[in-house]
């Protein structure tokens, strides 16, 4: 059995507080066993695994930190295990369908997949996580070469926001010998680089940061490369999410399973899919569901020897894109996300859900270029998407929205934030891909930026309207009714250096003049029945649930307080 064994405690979860018509639940956290085979066909596909210790019968062995919530009356429990795939150690399912920020301190209070009945699990994946201290991590076992550790190259890149000769390095790999490696400078993360010297350079006493006798200049990407020792096999944190989920769908009963994964997560979904994961060794599809979001078009560094399961580098995707199978034109490499699904005849259902983040590029910065997941793969076309899919763009949204009142324009960014709350677009997918598995009810039409309608641009990024706001996708009743402009892309504040960049990740408020708003609305209360007739507009078409109106409104009515009553912002300048 690859779930060897479960070290588990029981206690009731917040206090035995009921959720809604399921009541109480229970939580179950500790530690999962893990005993893969090397020699399976379907775990071949991970890196190094054969050259992992086996037991006695074997088997690759590892160990993750597991937390399993379940209805503490099992007869109300709706059948389904809903996978939360952590991101760098902690839970991210609070974070994406629980009102509130969306930060990891986000917790639940609702109890949106509580009060539906599932089955939730968290495991952790990364090797590169600490465990303990309510992170859930994973540890992997070594790959060895004749029983000696293997030796490798190691790059780390940052971007530096703030003055510093000290530079943590993003990895959990130390040098060989701290003599030697190579340092690179950058006016951008993917521009010219110019070597440092090596006298002008050197690693710290722990080997975990480097020191530059001559500073990190603020908006310059730096970049180290060095030998490393004593490599793990990444890619078994992968083995470990599916392996959990077929465990308990045997032992508990469990008719079907949805993964929700978002940034890192969701790339790593992306992955999943694509490595044919979602089927378990004994061919058991064992994930009829994912939902990944603000993945764009990448996927993970989490199946590589000396692999960097949480690195944020700012990587150009990597072919394959698109879930369909296609060409690649500069190799003739031929792949698709879905290929090995396809092949076995093993094939979940997806919704891919994007931000507006997910499409800015330009020469100076690339994010994760979205588009290429919906284009073929020379860039120049549309690709229909499979009937197994969905691909929803949320338009005018940043990778995860701030929250109101907007900062002023003294952060990273030039501008505000953007502060478009898209929970319920996820909120509606959940309940969309459960029916879909469960009644065989298809979600409603994809919606993203397409060439063939002129709402994706030459430069693959979405077209806008007057106002400045996205016309295709999913479009926020604050963006159909709008009192800003909201991108997804904020220049870097200059105090930060570099600010012919954008900054990652990050989006903008651009608040129309208060004079402006009183024009076009001639009241508070007119402006919010417009936001409610939009809201209803999408709760018709089932891209949003007629609970989650309300919400919405409440949060208009709070940014129309705001807006009204701003003068026009000296940021507004920043605009272009």
């Amino acid at each position: 059995m690859p779930v060897a064994r479960l070290n588990l405690s029981a206690q009731p979860f917040q206090d035995g507080r009921p959720f809604g018509e399921i009541g109480p639940y229970q939580e179950l956290f500790g530690e999962a066993e893990f005993a893969v085979d090397p020699d399976h066909p379907l775990n071949q596909i991970i890196v190094d695994l054969p050259l992992a210790p086996r037991d006695s019968e074997g088997r690759v062995r590892f160990a993750a930190d597991v937390r399993i919530l379940h209805p503490s009356d099992p007869t109300r429990a709706n059948g389904g295990l809903f996978l939360d795939v952590v991101n760098r150690g902690q839970s991210i399912f609070p974070r994406m369908l629980e009102p509130g920020p969306m930060g990891p301190a986000t917790d639940v209070t609702e109890g949106f997949l509580l009060r539906r009945g599932f089955t939730v699990v968290s495991c952790g994946w990364q090797h590169d996580i600490p465990r303990g201290g309510g992170r859930f991590g994973l540890t992997a076992p070594e790959a060895l070469a004749e029983g000696r550790s293997l030796t490798g190259e190691v790059t780390t890149m940052r971007t530096i926001d703030a003055p510093t000769s000290t530079l943590a390095l993003d990895s959990t790999y130390l040098p060989v010998d701290a003599s030697t490696g190579t340092l690179l400078e950058r006016d951008a993360p993917t521009g010219a680089a110019r070597v440092v010297p090596r006298d002008r350079w050197r690693f710290g006493d722990d080997r975990h940061e480097i020191r530059c006798a001559d500073g990190f200049v603020p908006g310059k990407t730096y970049e180290v490369t060095y030998a490393a020792i004593g490599a793990p096999v990444t890619g078994v944190g992968l083995l470990g999410l599916r392996d959990i989920v077929a465990h308990l769908r045997r032992t508990d009963g469990l008719s079907f399973a949805i993964a929700l994964g978002a940034s890192q997560t969701g790339r790593l979904l992306r992955q999943f899919v694509h490595l044919g994961l979602c089927e378990d060794e004994d061919g058991h599809l064992v994930l009829d569901g994912v939902l990944a979001i603000a993945a764009g078009a990448r996927t993970t560094d989490a199946n590589r020897r000396f692999g960097q399961a949480s690195s944020q580098d700012p990587t150009p995707p990597i072919f394959p894109f698109t879930d369909i199978v296609q060409t690649e034109p500069a190799t003739g490499q031929v792949d698709g996300l879905l290929r090995r699904a396809l092949e076995r005849g093993r094939v979940p259902r997806i919704i891919h859900l994007n931000t507006s983040s997910e499409y800015c590029s330009s020469s100076a910065y690339v994010h994760v270029s979205a588009a290429l997941s919906h284009l073929t793969a020379n860039g120049r076309a549309d690709v229909e998407v499979p009937e197994s899919v969905r691909i929803y763009h949320c338009a005018s949204t940043q990778h995860a929205p701030a929250e109101l009142p907007i900062d002023s324009p003294s952060g990273r960014g030039v501008n505000p934030p953007n502060t478009i709350d898209y929970k319920p677009f996820v909120r509606s997918a959940v309940d969309n891909l459960t029916q879909w598995i469960t009644a065989d009810t298809a979600p409603p039409p994809s919606r993203y930026p397409r060439f063939d309608d002129g709402t994706l641009g030459g430069d693959l990024r979405p077209a806008t309207d007057a106002d400045g706001n996205e016309v295709a996708g999913l479009r926020h009743p604050d963006v159909s009714v709008p009192l800003a402009t909201y991108t997804g892309w904020n220049r870097r504040n200059p105090a930060t250096g570099g600010d012919h960049l954008l900054v990652r990740a990050m989006g903008s408020t651009l608040p129309f003049p208060p004079a402006t708003i009183r024009a076009r609305y001639s009241s508070r209360d007119e402006f919010l029945t417009e936001i409610r007739g939009a809201a209803e507009t999408l709760v018709a078409q089932r891209y949003m649930l007629a609970d989650d109106v309300a919400w919405v409104v409440r949060a208009s009515g709070d940014r129309w307080d705001e807006f009204v009553n701003l003068d026009q912002l000296a940021s507004h300048a920043g605009k272009g």
